[in-house]
């Protein structure tokens, strides 16, 4: 989900903030701006942290040079050219669109039922 998740927010033109893939933990790490967990929703899939130390590797540890710290490594880097956080509002909004995008194949069958005149309640 964090892969769509992010190719939304790409094909946006929105600028993404620093973001670790977590091998260990089989996690994508989106870096948010400080607050974000007080009002961060509820949506599958999704943990927003809060008061807890990120253990960063260098920053030449990247996707691309496969190289890796603790099992961490760089989708983006920090760097002069990023910005220090990613919003959060389009992370939500870019998180929901992934999730529907995702749901639709399992949708379409039940759609295809309450097409007849059933209502859900």
């Amino acid at each position: 989900m964090a892969v769509a998740a992010l190719a939304v927010i790409e094909a946006s033109g929105t600028p993404l903030g620093p973001i670790l893939v977590n091998r260990a933990r089989s996690t994508v790490e989106i870096v948010v701006a400080e607050g974000t967990g007080a009002t961060w929703p509820a949506l599958p899939g999704t943990n927003c942290v809060e008061d807890a130390v990120m253990r960063c590797p260098a920053t030449e540890f990247t996707a691309a040079s496969r190289r890796h710290a603790g099992g961490r490594t760089w989708i983006c880097a920090p760097g002069p050219e990023r910005p220090a956080v990613t919003d959060s509002d389009v992370l939500c909004e870019a998180i929901t669109t992934a999730l529907v995008t995702l749901a639709s194949p399992w949708l379409a069958p039940a759609r295809a039922t309450c097409s007849g005149g059933a209502r859900l309640t």
